[in-house]
Order: structure tokens, then sequence, then C-alpha cells
């Protein structure tokens, strides 16, 4: 038993501390860490299968430019399918719905990243679809 003296705030009796007050026990709190809970990133196999239902849906393909080819394990012997993305790649969305991937391919014209950007500057950012002269050649 510890005793600071009559001015003293606090002493230690049997290991606790004890406040001023006649028998009081002061105990720490924990405050609870309120911790935001962060939203889940989608995964690449997310984002490029959304690619491709867009792609579906607007009557595009995003081949030459995503390429997918069949892999196949020496070990295991168990293929699967493998999509190697371009380098660089432009989604666009509108109010949290995507509205365009580039590049991708319309017919025989593939609209890259600098068309579709162009196309947008000089619409001022409201061209929902790309015209048919912002497309370039794959030849």
């Amino acid at each position: 038993m510890q005793r600071l003296g009559r001015y003293g705030r606090t002493r230690r009796r049997w290991g606790r501390e004890r406040g001023r007050g006649r028998g009081r026990v002061r105990r720490r709190r924990r405050r609870r860490r309120r911790t935001c809970q962060p939203t889940p990133e989608p995964t690449l196999r997310a984002i490029l299968e959304s690619f491709e239902r867009w792609a579906d849906r607007t009557g595009r393909s995003l081949e030459p430019c995503f390429r997918t080819r069949r892999a196949e394990s020496t070990i295991t012997g168990e293929s699967t399918v493998v999509c190697r993305p371009p380098t660089v790649a432009l989604a666009e969305y509108h109010d949290g719905e995507l509205a365009h991937v580039a590049p991708s391919r319309v017919g025989e014209r593939v609209v890259g990243i600098e068309d579709r950007l162009d196309a947008l500057v000089a619409s001022g950012g409201t061209e929902r679809e790309p015209s048919t002269r912002s497309t370039r050649s794959t030849n």
C-alpha cells in the first residue's frame, strides 16, 4: 500500500488506482476505434468481365487488344484461359455505368485511346458513343 500524502491525488491500493472520492474506483475506459470499412475494390477478373459484357451489349469486340489464350500448367496438366490486357486501357463511366472501353474494335476499325480522348475533347466531354471518324485502321 502506498500513500502519497494529504494533497496527493491518487494512491495505489492492491494494484488499482483510486480516485479522490470515497472509495470510488476510477477505471480507464478503452475507447473503441471506429474504423471505416473500405469498399472492396473490384478484382481484375471482375473488371475484365464487365468489359466483356459491355462489348457484347454494344456489338463491339475487345480482340485483338485484350488477348486471350489457353495456358496449360506443366506441373498439374490443368489448362485455363488467360487474358492479357493491353499496357494502357481506358474505361469510361457515365453515372457509375460502363459507357466505353478503349481500345476496342468496331467491325474492322479499332477505336484507340487517343481516338476516344480526341472525340471526348471535341465534343466537350458529352459524347456518349464514339463517331466513326475517330477510328483508325488496324493495318
